[in-house]
């Protein structure tokens, strides 16, 4: 019966969180809640040198304002097993208390504020694809916006063998 003990407790904590819709890292007190706006985590290392070489740039990220919080991992590991956390840096953003996106490895402070910032201020900078070459001529390729009900996914690259913005030459005479 003594051995059987942690089992029991453990089934009994179990049975509450699914009896009270509890999230899981509250029933179990991980130590670290989740905030229910839009936050960035950077996960580190007190040993991880590309760690050290972002923590600058985090805390002039947090200097200005940007909810951005630093967790160190042998600190913190219920929180790092809950987003598991397999490489440091690891910069993770929420949203709504959900995991939005994911960024692993060292990256440049440009990036960082670009991941740091709401959707609407985001600068996406993408190159527009070549035209392509057919047997049957030029195909330019054109932004589209692709909707998919009512959510809007793009813009999309479309090839048209004469977008709108191509002008004909005229016949020389």
């Amino acid at each position: 019966m003594i051995n059987k003990l942690p089992v029991i407790r453990n089934a009994i904590v179990l049975a509450l969180v699914f009896a009270t819709g509890l999230g899981f890292c509250a029933a179990m007190s991980c130590g670290a809640e989740l905030k229910t706006t839009d936050e960035v985590l950077f996960f580190h290392a007190a040993w991880c040198l590309p760690c050290k070489a972002m923590e600058p740039t985090v805390r002039e990220l947090a200097d200005q304002g940007v909810a951005i919080r630093e967790i160190d991992v042998d600190d913190e590991r219920a929180l790092a097993r809950q987003f598991q956390i397999q490489q440091v840096p690891t910069v993770i953003r929420v949203r709504n208390g959900i995991e939005d996106a994911r960024l692993v490895g060292q990256i440049s402070a440009s990036e960082l504020c670009n991941f740091a910032k709401p959707p609407s201020q985001r600068t996406y900078i993408v190159p527009p694809p070549a035209p392509v070459v057919r047997p049957e001529g030029i195909y330019y390729p054109v932004a589209r916006p692709l909707w998919i009900g009512n959510a809007l996914f793009g813009p999309v690259w479309v090839l048209e063998p004469r977008p709108s913005w191509h002008v004909t030459p005229r016949a020389q005479q």
